[in-house]
């Protein structure tokens, strides 16, 4: 890069790159900790890892000196609950699979 060029050179701040920028790996870690949290199977679990994304992006917001995106908070509860769900479809698609492989007599 040369002298006097602006540093933001790709996706401006108002296009939907730039918002998307970073959320597929926010997006997957809530999703991964969403399943381990239900792996648990414990509601207090889930509702302290749920509390803890909370918490950690408040803790983030008031020690960033810049301003900090709602976004990623949005992205995070997402996935979070998007890993849970998919915990659970799981479960039910793994208890449809072994009644139906059961021998009926």
């Amino acid at each position: 890069m040369t002298a006097g060029k602006s540093l933001l050179v790709g996706a401006s701040y108002a296009s939907p790159r730039y918002l998307w920028e970073g959320a597929e790996m926010i997006i997957l870690t809530a999703a991964a900790l969403g399943i381990s949290a239900g792996q648990t199977r414990s509601a207090a679990a889930i509702a302290l890892v749920a509390a803890l994304i909370g918490i950690t992006f408040a803790v983030a917001a008031m020690t960033s000196p810049g301003p900090v995106s709602i976004l990623a908070f949005v992205y995070a509860v997402l996935g979070f609950n998007g890993g849970l769900m998919l915990f659970v479809l799981g479960l039910f698609a793994n208890a449809r699979l072994r009644r139906a492989m059961r021998v009926s007599h």
